[in-house]
């Protein structure tokens, strides 16, 4: 089971999902720790929270990412001060 933490007030989560699919055959493909690598390689700020930019994070499926923009990061600090 996983443990998220609770919250006094109500919050509201925003974030894009990102499905990684094959060029070729349109299928799904697990290769998110490839591409947060890639990511990290050239764009290493983004795998890190932030609230001066987007955050690009992996998920429980390979298959997919998430695009976490730095205005719900923003959003969040606020809610939880």
């Amino acid at each position: 089971m996983i443990s998220f933490a609770s919250s006094a007030q109500s919050t509201l989560g925003v974030e894009w999902e990102i499905a990684l699919i094959d060029q070729h055959t349109g299928e799904l493909v697990a290769r998110a720790q490839e591409v947060l690598t890639r990511v990290g390689e050239r764009y290493p700020e983004l795998l890190e929270p932030s609230l001066d930019h987007a955050h690009v994070a992996g998920e429980f499926l390979e298959i997919r990412l998430r695009l976490l923009p730095a205005c719900v990061l923003r959003f969040r600090k606020r809610a939880s001060s």
